[in-house]
């Protein structure tokens, strides 16, 4: 069968959105083609068969013109036994309105034949439905009775049920996965049979409720490969699992699916070998490649044993030990390989678990090891945890990527000893404002911040002793022309921490009146400071002033007047003041225009 939208019929579509207007189909045509093949694709440009080709002009009625969604409506023709004969292949949708074929479907011919009582002749009753699909499709033909069930075909969407639910188990338990003994090939005398129980191939569920014989293989095709071929076979309505043992050459080429003559696809999984003294090899999938190990439930778990198909064991009634359990790591701070010990641990992709460690990390590079299963490194956002990143007694979500531990909850919202500005006086724990403050048993409290500043980077933003610090805070930056100096005064130019480690104290920096400048211009270095500076201006005035001097004005002004004698009167000389402060606001630094909040620096989590 084929179905389009014919250009004509998107053509109107579109032009009845643009002008918000309503698109009516009023009519369905039956016709009988000579020669049509259903199975090819029908050309955009059909147009309706020849008048002697019609075989009805279907009125529909209103209440059989009905939506599905928003997006699709049905239109149907109820043919009854009061109808006939003649035999049809093509149907189409009509808009009287607009003169208009809209949609267009083909189909292996169908006859419809009317009740003829007089001759004993016996009539037909069918039901025409057409499904048209395009955006706004609801919403454009005003049609406001929703379809019933006869309208639609169900059958679509109960096989997408189905195979959406293979999809599921196979997400869960790959392409096979069998439990306990299920289908096992057992020998027993010269008889060989399937033991009961329940296995999945290709995502569907084949039950065995009682043992299945399987007809013994000559002795001279010997050695033989036995498969299990499952697939979802129609019986009535319904599609029911149905599993068949297949026996094959070990080097017959069997893919792990297969679709037969009518297009039923078939689901194999190797379940035993047959050798050539007639012994039986059990072959039986019992891993899945899906995202989850499928235990053999039956086994009580002890921890660290081994099932005979080298799966540990995950399970303890029917609850998993591999995701929400929680652990600490007493490992040394200065230890980079961090060990902690769990029950029923299996180490696997996506198992997820809290860790808490009772030291904050001083070592680079710092790996997990959980119950001897390895060293694996443990990593925030794609890369190695920072030294100090790792709090004392915080509990962190760990998930296991396959090759390395990455923290995906736990950590702080800033790296440790960088700088942020908060709106309000309120200074949270953690921080720390950069005003020259004194912080006493700084390691011992901060011992994040410690950490930090005891590496190669972090020693580059410590002075070397208090008088370092001190002559930074009261340096002077600038010798201006009169010989003055203009300098800190202890409010601001010190862009480091003193560290005094025998007194364990921390003299924070001090940003006062400082704005954040790109490392690198003018010779600025990290964590260096320079004071407020403008542009250079020199001027040079004298002014003589007569009957027709011109008046003074801008940034410049007369502060005495002095007349020459012998020239007369009114002529003289001014002193002229260059004063800025004439045009533009002035104060005690450079600045532009600014508001004030609270530079803290983020220490880490105080210690416990």
């Amino acid at each position: 069968m084929s179905t389009i939208l014919t250009a004509a019929g998107e053509s109107l579509i579109a032009r009845l959105q643009a002008e918000g207007k309503a698109l009516i189909i009023d009519t369905m045509i039956l016709a009988n083609v000579p020669g049509q093949d259903h199975t090819q694709g029908i050309a955009p440009g059909v147009t309706v068969p020849a008048e002697d080709q019609i075989a009805l002009r279907y009125a529909i009625p209103p209440q059989y013109r009905a939506y599905v969604n928003p997006n699709q409506v049905v239109y149907s023709a109820m043919l009854g036994s009061d109808l006939g004969d003649f035999v049809f292949n093509w149907q189409g949708l009509w808009c009287s309105e607009h003169a208009t074929l809209v949609a267009v479907a083909t189909f292996p011919a169908l006859e419809k034949r009317r009740y003829d009582e007089a001759n004993g002749k016996t009539g037909n009753n069918l039901t025409r439905n057409f499904l048209l699909t395009f955006t706004g499709a609801r919403e454009l033909t005003g049609l406001t009775i929703s379809a019933d069930v006869w309208q639609l075909d169900f059958t679509v969407r109960l096989n997408g049920i189905d195979e959406r639910q293979r999809l599921a188990n196979f997400d869960i338990y790959g392409q096979a996965f069998f439990d306990a003994d299920g289908w096992l090939l057992q020998k027993t005398a010269e008889a060989y049979a399937f033991a009961p129980g329940l296995g999945y191939v290709g995502g569907i569920r084949a039950a065995l409720a009682e043992s299945l014989p399987l007809a013994a293989p000559e002795s001279a095709n010997l050695p033989q490969n036995v498969w299990l071929d499952v697939c979802l076979k129609h019986t009535g309505s319904d599609r029911v699992a149905e599993a068949s043992p297949m026996l094959a050459p070990p080097a017959a080429p069997l893919t792990g699916s297969a679709a037969d003559e009518t297009g039923l696809m078939h689901y194999r999984a190797l379940v035993a070998r047959i050798e050539a003294d007639g012994a039986v090899t059990d072959l039986r999938p019992r891993k899945t490649s899906g995202a989850l190990p499928i235990p053999d439930v039956a086994t009580p778990e002890v921890a660290g044993t081994m099932r005979p198909d080298d799966v540990t064991c995950h399970m303890d009634a029917d609850l998993l030990k591999v995701s929400g359990r929680y652990a600490i790591c007493a490992t040394a701070a200065s230890t980079a390989d961090k060990t902690a010990s769990l029950d029923h641990f299996a180490l696997i992709p996506g198992v997820v678990l809290q860790v808490a460690f009772t030291s904050v990390n001083t070592a680079a590079n710092p790996t997990l090891n959980i119950n001897d299963t390895g060293a694996k490194p443990l990593t925030y956002c794609g890369v190695a945890v920072e030294v100090g990143a790792l709090a004392q007694g915080q509990v962190y979500t760990l998930i296991f990527s396959g090759n390395a531990w990455q923290i995906i909850g736990g950590m702080a919202p800033y790296p440790i000893g960088q700088y942020t500005w908060f709106e309000d006086e309120l200074v949270r724990p953690g921080f720390k404002p950069c005003n020259a403050n004194v912080i006493s048993a700084f390691a011992a409290t901060y011992p994040q911040m410690a950490a930090y500043l005891s590496t190669t980077h972090g020693a580059k933003r410590l002075f070397a002793s208090l008088a370092e610090y001190e002559a930074a805070h009261n340096a002077a930056w600038a010798t201006l022309a009169d010989g003055s100096q203009v300098r800190w005064n202890n409010i601001g130019g010190a862009a480091k921490f003193w560290w005094n480690k025998a007194a364990d104290t921390l003299l924070m920096p001090d940003l006062t009146g400082m704005l954040r400048e790109m490392a690198g211009y003018d010779g600025l270095g990290l964590n260096g400071s320079r004071g407020d500076q403008g542009r250079r201006i020199v001027g040079r005035a004298k002014a003589i002033w007569g009957s027709n001097l011109e008046p003074i004005s801008g940034a410049f002004r007369r502060e005495t007047s002095t007349a020459i004698s012998g020239y007369g009167s009114g002529v003289g000389y001014s002193d002229l003041i260059l004063d800025t402060a004439l045009v533009e606001p002035t104060g005690a630094a450079n600045a532009p225009r600014r508001w004030g909040s609270l530079a803290c620096c983020y220490m880490g989590q105080p210690a416990l």
